[in-house]
């Protein structure tokens, strides 16, 4: 099990997924599981595994402080009860293989029905999403 984890109606579903893969022989463990990101069995926090291959510090530790902001912003967004946006699985493997392939010079696919935006509308929601808290305790 690896690459981008598919998309989960809630901890019970996420759960229950793990328990099946376990249950069926297919992993051993959830230990392998090696989803892109994914729920530490050990502490309230999600892994990112895709973070843990940078050769300098620095870049770790920014890589980091953007994962804690988009997470952030996710649970914000889940308590305000806004949907979550609706990407088919397809699709988003191959904005990840274009991404790798081409950076910010290339398309993400996470447009409305379909169509491909510029990158820069994921990078305008990562600065959303790290922002510094405003005086009254908000993500930005």
């Amino acid at each position: 099990m690896s690459g981008a984890p598919p998309q989960f109606d809630g901890l019970c579903a996420y759960e229950s997924r793990l328990e099946a893969l376990v249950a069926s022989g297919v992993i051993a463990d959830r230990g392998q599981v090696y989803w892109q990101a994914r729920l530490s069995d050990r502490h309230p926090t999600v892994e990112v595994r895709c973070l843990d291959v940078q050769l300098r510090a620095d870049d770790a530790v920014m890589l980091a402080g953007i994962v804690r902001g988009l997470v952030a912003t996710a649970i914000a967004e889940e308590k305000a009860g806004m949907p979550l946006p609706a990407v088919a699985p397809e699709l988003a493997r191959a904005a990840e293989r274009h991404a790798a392939r081409h950076g910010l010079e290339g398309t993400d696919g996470s447009g409305d029905r379909g169509r491909h935006d510029r990158v820069s509308r994921s990078a305008a929601l990562i600065r959303r999403s790290t922002r510094a808290p405003s005086a009254g305790g908000r993500q930005g």
